[in-house]
């Protein structure tokens, strides 16, 4: 199970409450959280951790200043390939750090940047990475950071209100994603901000990923596991989509092995990364014989996708 240290605490927002929801949107994907707001003393030394979280208001105007040696361990983090998920306030901490923009992809202007009333927002998903493929655009309570200074080379993934709101990048070794939503818990009760928080931590743990939604692979075999006694072996086929170009595609088969759960257990799939994030169909191709088809991503913009189950039915 991969280690994940939560940074926490600040003003203005109950970062207790946010950042036990943060941790228990992550461990369903397999990450273990510990929370401390004591970020000082949790830097204070290398990390042990494979992800670190910044969910915190921290920032020099009240006081706070990051020490020479946490600004090390966080560097030093990524260069060890670490991840770090950045969550809303994250873009005004730390501003006594020169550098922690050029980390995050941006900051807060005080002299600009602001956010309209808290209430209910639409984020428009804007796709091309494979944290936010196949999502829908969602609404959810939450505040919009707006007027931020983003570097150029930042790719948003969702914005709201023309403002980007998540991106994801490497830095150094490592990868970051910022999301800057999440002012309160009600920004984590939207299944679809669920599943892009999954796919970052998997992301940033550099593991692979389910394109389509988190839901299905497992939920599918577990509905066919009731009926079938064993699995013999399965493989996944990724048909890659360019919708810039009508050049046929060529499909990339990834052969996984055998794959025996438990009768009527529920248990994921080692779905493999998609060559390309325009991913148009997967196919899980269980032998022998029953075939059933469904589809697997009802809000995937690339076009249909489908899965096929074959198992024994002894």
């Amino acid at each position: 199970m991969a280690r994940n240290l939560i940074l926490s605490g600040g003003l203005f927002h109950d970062f207790d409450a946010t950042s036990a929801a943060l941790a228990q949107v992550l461990a369903d994907v397999g990450v273990e959280s510990e929370i401390t707001e004591d970020i000082t003393g949790a830097l204070s030394e290398p990390s042990e951790y494979q992800l670190i979280t910044v969910n915190a208001l921290r920032w020099q105007a009240k006081g706070f200043m990051l020490p020479a040696q946490a600004r090390t361990t966080l560097l030093d983090h990524l260069d060890k390939g670490g991840g770090l998920l950045c969550m809303h306030a994250a873009s005004i901490c730390f501003d006594d750090w020169q550098g922690w923009p050029r980390v995050l992809g941006a900051c807060w202007n005080w002299g600009k940047s602001h956010h309209p009333p808290l209430g209910w927002t639409s984020v428009r998903v804007l796709g091309g990475h494979p944290i936010v493929e196949g999502l829908r655009d969602f609404d959810l309570v939450d505040e919009v950071y707006s007027d931020l200074d983003v570097l150029p080379d930042v790719q948003p993934l969702a914005s709201s209100l023309g403002q980007p709101l998540v991106w994801a990048r490497p830095v150094r070794r490592g990868r970051l994603v910022y999301d800057a939503l999440g002012h309160d818990v009600r920004s984590y009760d939207n299944e679809v901000h669920h599943t892009l928080l999954k796919r970052a931590a998997l992301w940033l743990l550099k593991r692979p990923l389910v394109l389509g939604t988190d839901l299905q692979p497992a939920g599918r075999l577990r509905l066919l596991g009731q009926a079938a006694q064993r699995v013999e072996g399965f493989a996944v086929q990724h048909r890659a989509e360019d919708r810039s170009s009508r050049a046929p595609q060529t499909p990339v088969t990834t052969r996984v092995g055998n794959v025996k759960p438990d009768v009527g257990k529920n248990f994921s799939p080692p779905f493999m990364d998609s060559p390309s994030p325009q991913l148009a169909v997967v196919e899980a191709v269980f032998r022998p014989l029953k075939t059933v088809s469904k589809p697997l991503c009802p809000y995937h913009s690339a076009g249909a996708m489908k899965v096929q189950w074959r198992t024994s039915l002894h």
